[in-house]
């Protein structure tokens, strides 16, 4: 390892060093439900976050309840699309995009097995030959 690789991990492993104790007493309070200098500024934050996908702060939840509280958001989102899609009459441009879509993907997945079976066999041919 040359000398300017050795001086970064040695910066690195400073920086680790000197980081660690602090860093892990603020994630045991942060943890343990304590107060930490960082709660005035991130608390109005993790507040809005809660009250914007359901979650309970004061109440144990389960994996489920926590994965449907942050799911239930977006739920809403999607189906407020659906019904605007739904209602539009132009849904025709969308339809033929897709199909184009599609048809380009079908054309691009034969001809990347093509290349990539007569590129296997040059690279074969070669190994062979080296």
């Amino acid at each position: 390892m040359s000398a300017n690789g050795w001086l970064q991990f040695a910066i690195y492993s400073l920086i680790l060093l000197a980081t660690v104790r602090p860093v892990g007493i603020y994630l045991a309070r942060v943890l343990e439900g304590e107060r930490t200098w960082l709660d005035p500024i991130l608390r109005p934050f993790e507040r809005f976050i809660y009250k914007l996908s359901g979650v309970n702060a004061e109440k144990e939840m389960n994996w489920r309840e926590y994965a449907f509280a942050e799911i239930k958001p977006l739920r809403r989102k999607h189906m407020e699309l659906i019904r605007k899609m739904w209602r539009d009459e132009d849904g025709q441009d969308v339809v033929e995009y897709a199909l184009i879509a599609v048809l380009l993907a079908i054309a691009s997945i034969a001809t990347m097995t093509t290349l990539g079976t007569t590129i296997s066999a040059q690279w074969t041919t070669i190994t062979n030959k080296l």
